[in-house]
Formats: C-alpha cells, structure tokens, sequence
C-alpha cells in the first residue's frame, strides 16, 4: 500500500480491501476469545437456574406438599467452590399473604446439584439447627420427649373427645 502507483484509485481499493479484511480478522478473534472465555468463567451449573431446578426437584419429592398450590422463588444464591446457599421464598398461589422463607444448602454431584438434608451436617450437635435466642434442647435425637405435667399420652387413642358437663353433642 506504500507503494507509489500511476493510478492512485487502484491503489486505494487496494488498501481498503486490505484494511477491511485484517478488521474482519481482529473482530472474528476478539469474539472467539470472549466467547472462549465466557464459557470458562462459568459453567451451566453455576446459575439461579440449575439451583432453582434442584430445589424444584427436591420439593417434588416431598408427597407431604401441595408444590402445584405454591409459588417458589431462588431470592438470593451464594457459590462456594462445590457448595451453594440459596434464600428461597415460597409462596401460597391462593394467598400472597401466606408466604415463608426458607434456607438451603446445595452441594455440586456429576448429575448437577442436589439439596442437602438439614439434619445431616457433620459433627452437628442436637440443637444446632434452632433458631437465634430459641432455649436449648434438653432431649438427646433418638429419645422420647418429657411431656407436661397432666398432658395424656401420645400413644392413648381416644374416639370420642371428652365434651364439658351440659355441652350440646
């Protein structure tokens, strides 16, 4: 393109050409290497996604729930290396008003990510999962609770409640 030809015109296409095809180049490289590093940074599995799946997953489970009646919703997640913290609201469809939040502790398997048991933390010792200011537990995990004074047993099947003197039936 330094060269001094007779028809300057000839020699500006040229260079444009030139100049056209070394940009096509540099872009096409600069977004092979973004992309080439956007995969890297961060796989499929670290996302709200693969742990709102496997929180999904793990409620679905549950027979004991209505999961169809309830609206569930990843708030907040937290990755550390193989573990993740995820702040989940659940919500009733029928009534916003009725709503709690849960924790949950996930931890990374080759088949995504699974949602750990509470009760299974090592080295946990009974009453480590109560709440802040919540007395401590006085039973041992394995042996039948104190009932109050005066409070019939669990295991006494009654059919009919006892109803006070004069009590319509």
């Amino acid at each position: 393109c330094l060269r001094r030809s007779p028809n300057p015109l000839i020699l500006y296409n040229v260079c444009t050409r030139l100049r056209v095809r070394l940009l096509k180049t540099a872009i096409t490289i600069l977004l092979c290497a973004i992309s080439a590093f956007a995969a890297g940074c961060s796989g499929p599995e670290d996302s709200e996604a693969a742990i709102a799946a496997a929180i999904d997953s793990h409620l679905g489970l549950r027979t004991d729930l209505g999961v169809g009646r309830m609206r569930v919703e990843v708030a907040q997640v937290k990755f550390q290396g193989d573990e993740a913290t995820a702040a989940v609201t659940i919500t009733a469809r029928d009534d916003p008003n009725a709503s709690m939040q849960m924790m949950y502790r996930l931890t990374r398997t080759a088949d995504g990510w699974e949602v750990q048991d509470p009760r299974s933390k090592a080295g946990s010792a009974a009453g480590d999962d109560l709440p802040p200011g919540h007395p401590p537990s006085e039973n041992k995990p394995g042996t039948a609770a104190e009932l109050p004074a005066g409070h019939p047993p669990l295991n006494e099947s009654r059919t009919e409640p006892s109803l006070p003197p004069g009590h319509p039936r």
